[in-house]
């Protein structure tokens, strides 16, 4: 788990209801991770954000899930926390079937869009 590792919660937004949301969040400067990627300019790295994306989609849903399929991944630009110390989270639940969520994922902050994702996520159970 990487909240509170890596980057820390500021606000979650849930005015779309359960099928669009965003998580507002901070980097936590001091973070190993960005301490190693890289010491002299830290880089947020890509697979950290599918990770986060990950933590927060299981956050909103209060539940447990796997990343079932990797359907894209665009990074556009490189997240500097030095200069993008805070970024939105952005999901559009874009078909639900019973086991499985297609979701679009942007990564952004007021003046960039850093990525954009288009995951499948399934529900994990303890059968």
């Amino acid at each position: 788990m990487l909240q509170g590792f890596l980057y820390k919660i500021i606000e979650e937004n849930r005015n779309g209801g359960d099928w669009e949301f965003s998580f507002t969040i901070g980097w936590i400067e001091n973070s190993k991770i960005l301490q190693a990627h890289f010491p002299e300019k830290p880089i947020v790295p890509g697979a950290c954000l599918l990770e986060i994306a990950r933590e927060l989609f299981e956050k909103h849903f209060s539940q447990k899930f796997l990343v079932q399929e990797v359907k894209s991944i665009k990074y556009l630009k490189l997240i500097e926390p030095t200069k993008a110390s805070v970024v939105t989270f952005q999901f559009i639940v874009k078909e639900f079937t019973e086991n499985r969520y297609k979701v679009q994922i942007e990564v952004l902050d007021l003046k960039n869009v850093f990525t954009k994702l288009i995951l499948f996520f399934t529900p994990i159970t303890d059968e």
